[in-house]
């Protein structure tokens, strides 16, 4: 039922071509995409309008499928289209079914500079988790969330790229439990060096997670805060996975983050109550205070 039409001319020299092609209700089937599983494209639909150089081209390219399947998981309709002009090629694509807007350009030059923004509205968490392979204690996730990044770099150096994460709204579930962003929060990073502009403050049940700016050295990077019961933190591990344990109790921890060089530094407290520890039903220990610090590169654990 699909049609596709192309026509073009490329020179002998690859200096100079000239390609036109027009497609409807086309499919597609990768059996492997790089590792990452079979990729399905179905009522697709293409056009091309594309001259100059193959190094230097000019031109756009658009396409919009129905449905497409990246390792068995649909990702709805998604449109995109590209248009290049004097060196650099901007992009915009759109997965309508979550909601999701990413557009960016990128330069035909030394280093492939690039630059990109993506935005979240509303969309569903479950199915993006799966989208980029969530952990299995996360396949459970529901809800929404609102964000959105922007990038720019090189794609020769992708770690030095820069940017800033905005996180305006989320809630959901996970584990059976509420997920709740307390109020929005906004990350900015430069290369592995990170700034938290809006302290970022989430609860997951009754457990409380925090990132916010130091307030005391400079010199740190982030400051993270954790507050809650230590069954609450448990639950989110991989079921069975400490099977037959069972350990209750507060704990508040505040840990420090610094980036040097290429080294990433962490210090900080914990304190914690063991109110009851149990192992296949027996008690092993009640109402035992305990003290953690991190530095030096070393953990000291101790009974307060």
């Amino acid at each position: 039922e699909g049609s596709l039409h192309l026509e073009g001319h490329i020179d002998r020299t690859l200096t100079h071509m000239n390609l036109r092609g027009r497609g409807e209700k086309l499919a597609l089937f990768v059996r492997e995409l790089d590792g990452a599983g079979p990729l399905r494209v179905d009522d697709l639909s293409v056009e091309i309008d594309v001259t100059g150089s193959p190094a230097q081209p000019t031109g756009h390219v658009s396409s919009a499928a129905g449905n497409v399947a990246v390792k068995r998981r649909e990702l709805g309709p998604v449109a995109l289209s590209a248009t290049s002009a004097a060196g650099r090629v901007r992009g915009h694509l759109t997965l309508a079914n979550h909601r999701a807007d990413i557009t960016g350009s990128i330069g035909l030059a030394h280093g492939w500079p690039f630059e990109t923004q993506a935005t979240l509205q509303g969309s569903q968490i479950a199915p993006l988790l799966a989208m980029v392979g969530g952990t299995t204690a996360l396949t459970d996730a529901a809800g929404t969330v609102s964000a959105s990044a922007a990038v720019t770099g090189r794609l020769d150096r992708l770690f030095a790229s820069s940017g800033v994460l905005t996180v305006s709204e989320l809630e959901g579930q996970l584990r059976s439990k509420p997920l709740t962003l307390l109020r929005p929060a906004r990350i900015r990073f430069d290369g592995r060096q990170l700034q938290v502009e809006e302290p970022l403050r989430r609860t997951l049940g009754g457990f409380c997670i925090g990132l916010a700016p130091p307030d005391a050295d400079p010199d740190d990077d982030v400051h993270a805060l954790i507050e809650g019961r230590i069954e609450e933190a448990l639950t989110f591990l991989p079921p069975g996975r400490l099977v037959p344990w069972r350990v209750e109790g507060p704990v508040q921890a505040r840990v420090s983050i610094r980036h040097d060089a290429d080294r990433l530094t962490i210090a900080g407290d914990a304190n914690a109550v063991l109110e009851g520890v149990t192992r296949e039903g027996q008690e092993l220990a009640r109402g035992v205070r305990i003290r953690a610090h991190v530095g030096d590169g070393a953990i000291e654990i101790s009974e307060a």
